[in-house]
């Protein structure tokens, strides 16, 4: 269970990661927690930056129908 952190110690934390997986390291906070807690601040006029989680690989789908066509057993 995360330690209740303040609001201080949340928006430190989060202006000083480089990462949403980083606040959730530091914070002991799940990542929709970290997520929901920074936009509620953002709405009282909190100006938190924005974090992007990484993005994962773009998936080459014409590659995966070819593989797909050749492994099919007919």
């Amino acid at each position: 269970m995360a330690k209740r952190l303040s609001a201080s110690e949340f928006v430190t934390i989060w202006q000083t990661s480089s990462s949403i997986a980083e606040v959730m390291k530091r914070s002991g906070l799940s990542r929709p927690a970290a997520s929901t807690r920074a936009s509620g601040y953002r709405k009282k006029g909190v100006p938190l930056r924005k974090m992007y989680g990484t993005r994962s690989p773009s998936v080459d789908w014409k590659g995966l129908a070819a593989l797909a066509k050749a492994l099919r057993e007919d």
